[in-house]
């Protein structure tokens, strides 16, 4: 169980930094400055990141609101 939790974390981590990174690129190139494009990528991927592993890695079936305030409220420590 651990095991398959451990490999679809890493998983989900890499394909989520992958993405990130192309968005970045794309953002950097066409859109807008670097620190703008990074605060903007970082914000989604503290999202996307929560998400994808609450669904894929953990499976976990439940409210979201309230684990959701206390991940983000994490980052701001």
């Amino acid at each position: 169980m651990i095991r398959q939790q451990v490999i679809r974390y890493v998983a989900v981590g890499l394909v989520l930094n992958a993405a990130l990174y192309g968005a970045y690129l794309v953002l950097t190139q066409s859109l807008m400055g670097s620190r703008s494009a990074m605060t903007l990528t970082y914000c989604a991927g503290v999202l996307t990141g929560y998400l994808l592993n609450r669904e894929i890695t953990f499976r976990f079936i439940g409210p979201n609101g309230g684990p959701l305030l206390r991940y983000i409220g994490s980052y701001c420590v």
